[in-house]
């Protein structure tokens, strides 16, 4: 899974911060009280991005099973493939990812990614659409883990701020799952889109995206057959409906998200406007970055329906985000999760996206959420970094 790390970077007379994977844990990573001066080798990959605010950072980072060794520091010189002589203002924690299969021996719910195609749209879909859902899966997994750790970490279990809790998919790896549904023309989904705010479209496509074998699957799926009708001024063959197995959503803004976990951060900062004659631009804010957290946030929304979460009450709203969280419209702010600002305004924490603490807490005992990835924070190779703890009815769709 991605993984979203957040803290303030002490050492202000050097303020670059660099964020890179470790190849193997440093000698002496246990016993703090061994000597660090042997050097440090880096993975070969890219440092990890990385986003600040004065002495705040936020990074991310793809979790491999097992022990994750991260580093960082302000004085990284080297090259990559060559060791890093550790300084006094680096830091370095230990992320372990345990597989659910490891945490609980009940199978649990599960969840995946699915392209969605009419019977006659065309054979052949662009890698570069299915990185961008892929991508976009990465990012509503991190962000529900986060904000549930967020929510629980004050009232939950003890050593809670340094577990998360997600579902199971391997969606860094697989390819999302395209489901071509025979039934369905482009002109028939058009036409069931602007019936009944889409229900009917919702009605038709969880008939095919059911997985016999495994009746309790979720399905998080994006139509790659809707479109933006610039003439009538409106998404055709869209929707944005959750209940049940399927979490439906229009793929007319696909283009703007990120096409790599990399990206997302710069995509969440990116002020460019959006071409509004050929993308449909949900939430009228005119952005790149504001469509993209607009669209992604509502795949967790719609999603959260599936996983038994109601719209919050008037007064849940007013106490707990203006939007009234992710289950209300504080979808459209997703991107304060990962970034300090919008259009190169900083804005507070407080408006950071939330899920009311009914929605926390049902999603912490949801057997969906078996998969669990404990953060064991150590800094031997210094102090100057600092993370902080942070067969029944048929279901009616819900927007």
């Amino acid at each position: 899974p991605l993984i979203l790390l957040e803290g303030s970077n002490l050492d202000s007379s050097s303020p670059d911060l660099t964020v890179l994977l470790l190849q193997r844990a440093p000698r002496g990573f246990q016993d703090q009280t061994q000597s660090h001066q042997d050097d440090i080798h880096v993975s070969d990959e890219d440092p990890l991005p990385v986003t600040t605010n004065g002495s705040r950072f936020k990074t991310l980072a793809l979790l491999k099973p097992g022990e994750n060794y991260i580093l960082f520091t302000q004085h990284f010189r080297g090259e990559l493939d060559a060791p890093h002589a550790p300084n006094a203002a680096d830091a370095v924690i230990c992320i372990t990812l345990t597989p659910a299969a490891d945490m609980c021996g009940s199978p649990s719910p599960r969840i995946r990614l699915v392209l969605l195609e009419c019977s006659d749209s065309p054979e052949q879909v662009p890698d570069d659409t299915l990185e961008r859902l892929r991508t976009a899966g990465l990012v509503i997994q991190c962000a529900a883990s986060e904000l549930i750790r967020r929510c629980m970490m004050k009232d939950g279990p003890e050593g809670f701020q340094n577990e998360r809790k997600s579902w199971e998919w391997d969606v860094a790896t697989a390819t999302p799952t395209i489901i071509r549904i025979p039934s369905l023309t482009i002109s028939k989904a058009v036409a069931l889109g602007d019936e009944n705010g889409g229900g009917p479209l919702w009605g038709e496509i969880v008939k095919h995206v059911q997985v016999p074998a495994s009746p309790d699957t979720i399905n998080v799926a994006v139509m790659n057959f809707s479109w933006w009708d610039d003439v009538a001024k409106r998404a055709r063959a869209h929707t944005a409906l959750g209940a049940g197995t399927l979490a439906l959503f229009g793929g007319a803004s696909m283009s703007v998200w990120p096409r790599s976990w990399r990206d997302v951060l710069g995509v969440f900062l990116d002020r460019r406007p959006v071409d509004r004659q050929r993308v449909f631009d949900d939430g009228c804010r005119g952005k790149v970055w504001a469509l993209a957290s607009t669209t992604i946030g509502a795949m967790l929304h719609e999603l959260g329906h599936c996983l038994s979460l109601p719209h919050p009450a008037v007064n849940v709203k007013a106490a707990t985000h203006p939007g009234g969280g992710i289950m209300g419209r504080g979808f459209d702010q997703l991107n304060r999760l990962f970034v300090f600002e919008e259009d190169g305004r900083v804005f507070n924490g407080k408006d950071e996206p939330v899920f009311d603490r009914s929605s926390a807490v049902r999603l912490y005992f949801h057997s969906a959420f078996n998969a669990h990835h404990g953060a064991v924070i150590s800094s031997p190779l210094g102090s100057e970094t600092t993370l902080e703890p942070q067969a029944t009815p048929a279901p009616q769709p819900v927007a």
